[in-house]
Order: C-alpha cells, then structure tokens, then sequence
C-alpha cells in the first residue's frame, strides 16, 4: 500500500516535466512564427520597394520614348510644311529670274519694278522682301520702301557663288543683316541668265526670321520645344527660343548633331546632351528632300519628364506606406492603380495633342489654294499632294495619275491651250503659267491657275516637272460680276 503515493507523485511529476516542455516548444514555434512574419513582412516590403523602383524607371523609359516618338512626328510634320513653303518660294525666284533675263519683268520706274515684285511676293509669309540685281551687283529693285542709291550686293557670298558658276540649283547664305533697314533674315537666291548662259545677276528672297520663329513657336508649345533650322551643312539659321550669337555658328560637332545623323543619316531621333544648354534633351532631326536645309525639334528632359516626377513622389509614397502593415498595402496599390491610369490618360491626352499638330502647322504659313504637283516625263506619271486631290474632290489615296488622265480633267474648251502650253514649257523654255477650267469629280467647275518648271537631269535632259495649282474660282466669279456689271452701266 505504501507504493501508491509514491507512484503518484512520480507520475504528476512527469505531467508537470511534459507541460513544461510542451509551453517551451509553444513558446519556439511562436518565435519562429514572429520570426518568419517578420522576415515575410520585411520580403513583401523589399518586393514591393524593388517593383516600385522598377516601374518608375520603367515610366520613365516609356515617358521618354513616348515623347521620342512625337517629337519626331512634329519634326517630320514641320519638314513637310517647310518643304512645300520653299518649293512654293523656289518656283518664285525661278519665274523671276526667267522674267527678268526676258525683258518681260521688272522693267519700267522704280515704283512699277516695286509693284511687280510685290504682287509675286504678297503669298509667300515667310518672305521678308524679293529684289534682283544686275551683274554688277547693283540692286535694281526690291519689294520693300527703301532708298537703293548705290545699294550693292557685289560682295555678299551669295553673289559670288551665283556669279562665279552656273549654278542650278537655289544658294542658300548665311544669316545676315540687311544694309538698308538692319533685320536679320537669310537669303534664298537663284542666278539670272541671259540666253547664251552669260551672268546677267541674281534674284533673292530674304526670309524672314520673325517669320519663321512664330511657325516654330505652334510647334509642340506643350512641350516647350526649341526649334532650329539650319543650312544642309549645319550652319545655323534660325532658332527658336532666340539664343543670340548662335545665328551663322556651326552646328557640325555638337553632340546633338553628330548623334542624329551619323553614319551619314538623312534623319535621326534620340537623347542627347546640349552643349547650348547643359542639360539632356530629346530631339529629332531631318533633312529636306529637295532643299539644302535641315530641321530639328528637341525638348528637355526636365520638362517632358514633369508629369513623371509627380508620378514617382506618388509611387515612392505609397512604397513606403507598406511599411504600416499588409492592411495599408491593398489600400496603397488602390491607390496607386487610379493614380496610375490618371497618368496613361495624361500620356494619352498629350498624344492625342500631338496628332493635332499637322492642322496647326498647315494654318500658319497660309499657302491656303494651292496644290503641289510633280510630272516624271519619262513615266509619264504625275503625283499630286492631298491638296491637289482636295482640290479636284478626289481622294488622297488617288494623287498618281497619269498626264493624259490629268489632262481629260481639265475643260474641253482650255485642255488643247493647256495641252500646247506644257509642250512650249519642255520644248522651248516658255513660262509656264496657265488659268484654266478644271471639272472636278462631282462634276462641277473650278478656276485653277497653274505654274511649274522644268528640272533637267545631269545631261541637260527633261526630267521632271514641279509645279503647283491655285483656286483662282472666286477671283473668277468676281470678274464675271464685274464685267456683268459694267455691261449694265
């Protein structure tokens, strides 16, 4: 009887032992489970911190090569317009200088010579004045309200070159400032010839270069742009905004240049460090098809980069708020998520701005009726812009024709005039400027005007032919009405 007791005891001794060591293996398991909370919540947070700065760099990235992309849609835009405004001021001079070289042009007094220079001048926006001059260098007219009292342009570089070769193709200066009343502007001239070839002057257009920075000023505003254009050797021309000393400065080796168009690239876009400004940029860069000029648009970084800088205060906040606890989490990624789409709909809202920039440029240099045209006389084949097909109430789609089709658009009673008119143009060198009768696809009537120039390849042979049309209709309509009226009288 006396092993009882004694038995139990032992046994609640050993009850006791276990619960001891069942509350040291509860209080380990929930160590480690503190442990591993801690290491989960501390992972989740370095997750959570790494996509954090991965996706702001990522935005950054996309910002960045959003923007690539719309400034080098605006620079093409921007190229295109200054394409057809040259091309359009090109045909001027050339009409001119045949003009003058015939005797049919700029003859008479002074106000008269002024009057007909005017009235070739008055469409062209981004043309300060037109003069010519004789061989001499001798200014002997000019658009402009200025004394021309032994004016003389002898030693201009432009001269020059036009005088000492039989140059073809328009000479493009550097900027200079005019003797007569002090503006800056540069010069676009062609050489004036007599019929044996022989120097008989030049005839210049000064462009403007007010003119030109309010075109570049419509030109992304939103990204608070610089636009340049320079000469095909990358002498500066004009710029906007305005830095001065830069006009006539070379462009060549800045790092912004060399980087657009390396290995001999006619156009280029990227990041590139500014010398002018000491700070990053994105630009692009193109040159023109058929003239010496190239055009860029570039914007900082700093500015295209606002929008993601509010974007990444946001992201990094709401990273560090996970720091609270896995509650404040969910309720940090909601909130990111919507501030997230703000930001691709603001990306969206300033693509959308972008798209618009071709009606922008096509309303600042006023080239309202006219439409460009191109004839391969080798082809036979004539392409026309859009406005050209607008004009004719013809899809764009539709602007490669052939010159018979062409010519079965114009109206029976002018086609045989207009018809005769081109042949003199390519046989014989007469101007060719014809106002003639179109029917247009809904079968109506348009007054065109057209004019062109022959361009001949290396062998002197007929090449092609550019020229462009004029909706003259309602000049036409008002003539009718006056004559109608004066019967009446």
């Amino acid at each position: 009887m006396t092993d009882v007791p004694a038995n139990r005891d032992a046994a609640l001794a050993a009850a006791a032992d276990g619960s001891s060591r069942s509350g040291r293996l509860a209080a380990t398991d929930k160590a480690a489970g503190r442990r591993l909370a801690w290491t989960a919540a501390a992972a989740v947070i370095a997750l959570v911190l790494a996509a954090t700065v991965v996706l702001v760099l990522s935005l950054r990235e996309s910002a960045l090569d959003a923007a690539e992309a719309n400034i080098a849609r605006a620079n093409f835009l921007l190229a295109e317009t200054l394409e057809g405004a040259f091309q359009t001021i090109d045909l001027t001079l050339a009409e001119t200088a045949t003009a003058v070289a015939a005797g049919t042009g700029g003859r008479g007094s002074d106000q008269e010579r002024r009057n007909w220079l005017r009235s070739r001048v008055s469409a062209l926006p981004l043309v300060q004045r037109l003069s010519f001059s004789d061989a001499s260098g001798r200014v002997v007219a000019t658009s402009e309200n200025m004394v021309l009292t032994q004016t003389s342009v002898a030693d201009r570089a432009y001269f020059t070159a036009l005088r000492d070769r039989a140059a073809s193709e328009p000479v493009v200066s550097e900027p200079v400032q005019s003797r007569a009343d002090g503006r800056w502007s540069f010069i676009v001239a062609r050489r004036i010839s007599r019929a044996d070839g022989a120097f008989a002057g030049a005839v210049w257009a000064a462009i403007s270069l007010d003119a030109l920075g309010r075109l570049f000023a419509a030109v992304a505003p939103e990204l608070d742009a610089r636009v340049t254009l320079l000469r095909r050797d990358l002498i500066m021309l004009a710029r906007h905004p305005y830095i001065p000393g830069l006009y006539g400065q070379s462009m060549a080796s800045t790092p912004t240049f060399t980087g657009l168009f390396a290995d001999g690239r006619n156009a280029g876009s990227g990041r590139f460090y500014s010398a002018l400004e000491h700070r990053d940029r994105v630009a692009a860069g193109r040159y023109l098809e058929r003239y010496p000029f190239v055009v860029s648009v570039a914007a900082p970084e700093s500015t295209i980069l606002t929008a993601w800088r509010q974007l990444t205060v946001g992201l990094t906040a709401a990273a560090l708020a996970v720091a609270g606890g896995f509650a404040v989490l969910f309720w940090v990624v909601n909130r990111q998520t919507r501030r997230l789409r703000a930001g691709t709909a603001a990306l969206a809202a300033s693509d959308a701005a972008l798209h618009d920039e071709r009606a922008r440029l096509s309303s600042v240099i006023d080239t309202a009726s006219d439409g460009f045209w191109e004839w391969h006389l080798e082809t036979g084949m004539v392409d026309w812009s859009e406005r050209c097909c607008a004009l004719m109430g013809m899809p764009a789609a539709g602007g490669v024709l052939h010159v018979e089709q062409v010519l079965e658009m114009v109206a029976p009673e002018d086609r045989e005039r207009y018809r005769q008119a081109l042949r003199r143009h390519v046989e014989d060198g007469r101007p060719f400027d014809v106002e003639a009768r179109w029917q247009t696809l809904d079968g109506g009537l348009r007054w065109m005007a057209s004019r062109g120039r022959l361009i001949r390849d290396a062998d002197g042979r007929p090449a092609r032919m550019l020229g462009a049309n004029t909706d003259i209709t309602e000049r036409k309509l008002l003539e009718s009405g006056l004559v109608a009226l004066g019967r009446e009288d």
